[in-house]
């Protein structure tokens, strides 16, 4: 049994309260990664992805969990500050542990391509950025064109 009389009423300040938290947090990975490149999935833990030259398999999604605590006599008080409060502690505990995986992800991918310079004793940060742009290669490839719908190249 429920301690608030009103369960119809819990269930609807939880579902507004989700669909706060989802926005806010769609805005703010919005500034991270496009929308475009974000994806929703509603059911399991794993996709499959086109192989590339990579050799990347099989992703997994990564779970992200957060704990806050709501003290009783806030509510029993109805100080609804505290509920943005708790929001908003949600909100950013949340993004820190999207932007630590994602920002791993990244990492990860990057040492796996190579495409990693590391800095050498006794080298300053400039140089070490130096090295990392005098890895880039630019090519051009004539008569290739890439399929805006896959990505596919065609020559």
């Amino acid at each position: 049994m429920t301690p608030f009389r009103y369960r119809s009423r819990i269930k609807e300040f939880s579902e507004a309260f989700t669909k706060q938290v989802a926005a806010e947090l769609e805005k703010r990975r919005d500034k991270l990664i496009s929308p475009r490149n974000a994806q929703k999935f509603l059911h399991g833990r794993m996709w499959k992805t086109k192989p590339t030259e990579y050799g990347d398999d099989a992703g997994e999604l990564q779970a992200h969990s957060f704990e806050f605590l709501s003290r009783f006599d806030d509510v029993v008080n109805h100080d609804l500050a505290k509920f943005v409060e708790a929001r908003d502690r949600l909100v950013e505990g949340l993004m820190a542990e999207f932007q630590a995986s994602l920002y791993q992800t990244i990492s990860q991918s990057t040492e796996k391509s190579g495409n990693t310079v590391v800095r050498e004793p006794g080298q300053s940060p400039a140089e070490a950025f130096l090295a990392a742009l005098e890895m880039i290669e630019f090519t051009t490839q004539s008569r290739t064109s890439i399929c805006r719908r896959c990505g596919r190249r065609s020559a």
